[in-house]
């Protein structure tokens, strides 16, 4: 029946809009006037019409509704006519109907709101939104810039250098300072200057990396050597090849100098210091008795004629013992031409008959000596000479005897042996004997077993450090009492700190002082019974370590760790117990005062064990290996024997 114009897909319409009637139709805004068409401006609200059909008069009513925008996008961010370095942004609303889409010419950007222009030339920017209307911006964007006259400035020193070039296009101007790297290209030498080349490397791949070199220090100049006094020799540069005087020959002509060390010619040459020297050729191998020993080159007297020599004609004579009622005499040398005596075969140190002959000394009789028989029946008194044995006086006697200490259990029997001489110069003598051994003690019913009471000690033997020390044990069966020894290690001493009946106990000081929480201590505990009012030891600890509470350089065991707790073996056979500690600060070492392991069986006709801890299986039976650890902590190994 109708058709519109200016309303789009979306319902939109941008200004008049125009309802057009088909072929047999009319169409009017009132029912009493009717036309081919009628138009609705922007400014009507009321958009009702009527549509009469030709053919039989019917009147129709209708209306149309759409949505008015008749504002046009907004371009935000850029300016038609004008130009821009780089890049240009921008941003693109629209308030009514929406953006349809924004292009760059030909070529749709999209509808985000949002864009930049980074692509080189003029650019035609048109925004449409959803109703039709549109919005363009002509602008120019200089991203390929042109730099053709770049210009390169060097500091002062030639430590930094700046580059800075303009667009010849946008007239963007760009420059940058950048630290230049020093090299030395060419060394100082004595004839050349040493010159330091300065390169710098720019960030901007625009610049070009740039280089200058300066002189930075002048040549040295030749420095001479100092003239070693040999014309043989050139004096030179110190530094270089360079000659100030050229060697030449030596010119040794002239006549012999001499001494006792030779004969020589000095080099006439000017400067030159160099000798030309040899030593004396002698006329005869030695000078004799009668005749000079002479240089045959230079005339030199060598060694004088000697004269007599006594050396060349003396006799050895040998020493002789003195003994105590002949004389003897040293060794010593005699001239068999003038029977001159020497102490020497050089005949250097004449000697008299007084430093020869050593008179006799006579006898040297010591105080008497006194020999007792194996028996102690008889006893002989000597008195000789020290030096040659000679006897002065000898006498033997036989002794008598008494017990002079009864046998008991505590003390053995001694006797007495008494000498008496007839010789005035002879003492009597005395002598104690032990005749019989201590008496065995009578046998009481209740015979102690020290190992097991040890091993019954040792079972619950624990040691904690800290202000106070506390320390416990295992309780053995009869005992009266305890007595516990405690020091510092590194103290050979053990002090008794405690007497106990119970079996623990907390000492607080050591030393009389405050327990020192930094040492380690060490620690053993005895078992004893009153036996006839005096303590008799019946067990004994082991002796155990324990690392001081502060202590940071040390730790001690937390446990023993055994790969097997039970051994059978047969008779003969043996096994090796697996045994590791387990610390208590992983970090530290343990304290290493004694084995880190020790063992103990608690019965050795069953099985032994080894200080490594080898097994040997004695005989049928069951017992038991115990495992120390240094501080007390113990395992225990069940060893079958079958």
């Amino acid at each position: 029946m109708y058709s519109t114009t200016g309303i789009s897909a979306n319902g939109w319409a941008k200004g008049a809009v125009t309802v057009r009637a088909a072929s047999g139709y009319t169409i009017g805004k009132t029912s009493d006037l009717f036309e081919e068409s009628i138009g609705f401006s922007t400014n009507e609200t009321e958009r009702v019409f009527y549509i009469k059909d030709t053919g039989t008069g019917k009147v129709y009513k209708g209306s149309i509704d759409y949505k008015l925008d008749t504002k046009a996008p907004v371009i935000s961010g850029i300016e038609s006519a004008t130009e821009y370095q780089d890049s240009a942004r921008f941003t693109v609303s629209d308030a009514d109907s929406g953006l349809a889409d924004v292009k760059d010419g030909e070529t749709s950007l999209g509808n985000s709101g949002t864009y930049e222009l980074t692509t080189d030339g003029v650019h035609t920017i048109t925004a449409v939104d959803i109703a039709g209307n549109s919005t363009t911006q002509v602008v120019k964007v200089c991203a390929d810039h042109k730099y053709p006259n770049i210009k390169y400035e060097w500091n002062e020193d030639n430590s930094k250098c700046k580059a800075s070039a303009e667009c010849t296009d946008c007239g963007k101007k760009v420059n940058e300072t950048v630290d230049a790297k020093a090299s030395i290209t060419k060394q100082q030498s004595c004839t050349d200057a040493e010159i330091t080349t300065y390169t710098a490397t720019f960030t901007n791949n625009i610049f070009a990396t740039q280089t200058t070199g300066k002189q930075t220090k002048g040549a040295l100049g030749h420095t001479q050597n100092a003239d070693d006094g040999d014309c043989t020799t050139a004096v030179t540069c110190k530094r270089c090849d360079y000659v100030f005087i050229p060697a030449k020959e030596h010119d040794f002509s002239g006549e012999w100098k001499s001494d006792q060390t030779g004969h020589w010619k000095t080099c006439k040459n000017d400067g030159c210091t160099k000798v030309d020297k040899k030593a004396h050729t002698a006329n005869i191998t030695e000078p004799t008795e009668n005749e000079d020993q002479i240089c045959t080159e230079c005339g030199w007297i060598i060694a004088n004629k000697l004269g007599h020599l006594h050396k060349r004609h003396l006799e050895y004579v040998k020493a002789k013992e003195v003994t105590c009622t002949e004389d003897g005499n040293k060794a010593y040398y005699i001239c068999k031409e003038d029977k001159k005596c020497f102490a020497d075969e050089n005949a250097t140190n004449e000697l008299n008959e007084s430093d020869i002959v050593i008179k006799a000394s006579g006898h040297d009789y010591g105080d008497p000596v006194y020999t007792w028989s194996k028996d102690h029946t008889t006893c002989t008194a000597t008195i000789i000479c020290k030096k040659c044995k000679n006897v002065k006086a000898k006498e033997e006697v036989k002794t008598t005897s008494e017990v002079t200490k009864q046998q008991s259990e505590k003390q053995a029997e001694i006797t007495t042996y008494t000498a008496t001489f007839t010789n005035e110069a002879f003492a009597t003598q005395t002598k104690e004997v032990q005749t019989k051994a201590v008496a065995k003690p009578k046998a009481d019913g209740n015979k102690i077993n020290v190992k097991a009471n040890k091993l019954t000690l040792n079972s619950k033997f624990s040691i904690k450090t800290g202000k106070s020390i506390k320390v416990r044990w295992g309780k053995v069966k009869g005992a009266d009492g305890y007595d516990v020894y405690l020091s510092y290690c590194g103290k050979d001493k053990m002090t008794l700190v405690r007497s106990t009946k119970s079996s623990s106990v907390t000492i607080s000081k050591l030393d009389k002082k405050k327990i020192n929480q930094k040492n380690n201590v060490k620690c053993y505990v005895v078992a004893y019974k009153i036996v006839k009012g005096k303590k008799q030891e019946i067990g004994k600890t082991n002796l155990f370590h324990a690392v001081g509470r502060k202590n940071k350089s040390e730790t001690e065991p937390k446990n023993i760790r055994l790969k097997k707790t039970s051994y059978v073996l047969a008779i003969g056979k043996t096994a090796k117990i697996k045994a590791s500690i387990v610390k208590k600060n992983k970090k530290l070492p343990v304290i290493a005062h004694t084995e880190k392991i020790r063992y103990a069986t608690s019965n050795a006709k069953v099985a032994t064990v080894s200080k490594e801890g080898k097994i040997t299986a004695k005989k049928k039976g069951t017992c038991y290996v115990y495992v120390y650890a240094i501080n007390g902590c113990a395992k225990k190994v069940k060893v079958t024997v079958k």
